[in-house]
């Protein structure tokens, strides 16, 4: 197996080389979880996992993205061990058609600033075709903003680490904990 290559119930998973279609599937749920948090929903969702054809490999792959709930537990992680990362700026700008929106965020224990943006429609069409105002956009434009800010600031490896954790504890494994990095300040 090659290096930082791992497995799952037999299949190779795959970090890289998420399609449009991929990227859009994986926000739409991003915005079902923030939905559900604003409600109150507890959300333990932190990764995506599907299975597709890797016509390279000849076999089935298991294709894998961070959740916008993995985002926040890997940071809160990052926290804990003292590397906070925090969204400290926002800026809108509105269309008739959507919400714009950038974020500001800071990783304290290098100093580094990263800046995040989302552009959120304002509408959604429901089951029948039509377009209706979709009451949590505004809140989706800054939640998102603020997951693609803080999501530069956390390395791959870390994002890989705390896979493996959350698939050990989908078994039945004690609680997570992922060893982000330590802060050198």
């Amino acid at each position: 197996m090659a290096e930082g290559q791992m497995t799952f119930d037999k299949l190779p998973v795959v970090w890289t080389g998420l399609s449009k279609e991929q990227i859009e599937k994986f926000d739409v749920l991003d915005a079902d979880q923030i939905e559900l948090s604003i409600k109150g929903r507890i959300i333990d969702q932190f990764f995506y996992e599907f299975e597709q054809w890797d016509p390279n490999k000849h076999q089935k792959v298991l294709q894998v993205g961070i959740s916008y709930a993995g985002i926040k537990w890997i940071a809160s992680q990052m926290a804990a061990r003292g590397d906070p990362i925090t969204c400290w700026d926002a800026s809108f700008t509105d269309t008739p058609e959507t919400y714009r929106c950038v974020v500001k965020a800071r990783r304290y224990a290098t100093g580094e600033d990263r800046m995040g943006a989302f552009e959120q429609p304002r509408f959604y069409t429901d089951k029948e075709g039509k377009q209706k105002p979709n009451p949590f956009a505004f809140t989706l434009v800054l939640s998102k903003a603020q997951r693609n800010a803080i999501r530069q600031f956390i390395p791959e490896p870390v994002i890989q680490e705390g896979y493996r954790e959350w698939k050990l504890k989908q078994k039945g494994s004690p609680p997570l904990t992922v060893n982000a990095p330590k802060s050198s300040v």
